[in-house]
């Protein structure tokens, strides 16, 4: 469908960047610039910098995720983006000092019980920290 010529579609993308090489970022980033210039709307959910870098308008929402997000943090273009103090996806960025690495440690045991597909049958595991 990305492909066909539509004029006047909005498109809305989740992460379309997600596992993508490099080489096929810069080629994802020149379709969704076309899909613009025939006069489409192209809404994405990126967290990728090179993607996010070229958009012409930039929303962040947070500051954090789920029901303690859904805050305007940021609204506009990359270069009024400098002033932005607040520690978000966009000014880190601009500013990857900014960005804080979280820790990805579990807290709780994985247990998988049960598990049954084709010939693994009943298959039980413990998965810990």
């Amino acid at each position: 469908m990305l492909g066909n010529g539509l004029t006047s579609v909005t498109y809305v993308l989740d992460e379309p960047s997600i596992g993508l090489h490099p080489r096929d970022q810069a080629r994802l980033i020149g379709v969704l610039r076309e899909l613009r210039d025939r006069g489409n709307t192209v809404i994405a959910v990126e967290h990728d910098d090179a993607t996010m870098r070229a958009c012409d308008y930039l929303v962040d929402i947070g500051p954090r995720a789920g029901k303690f997000g859904g805050n305007v943090i940021y609204a506009g273009d990359l270069n009024h983006i400098v002033n932005l103090r607040r520690r978000s996806t966009i000014s880190s960025v601009v500013n990857p000092s900014l960005s804080q690495p979280r820790p990805n440690k579990p807290t709780t045991d994985l247990f998988i019980s049960k598990v049954q597909k084709r010939i693994i049958s009943k298959i039980s595991t413990s998965i810990f920290p």
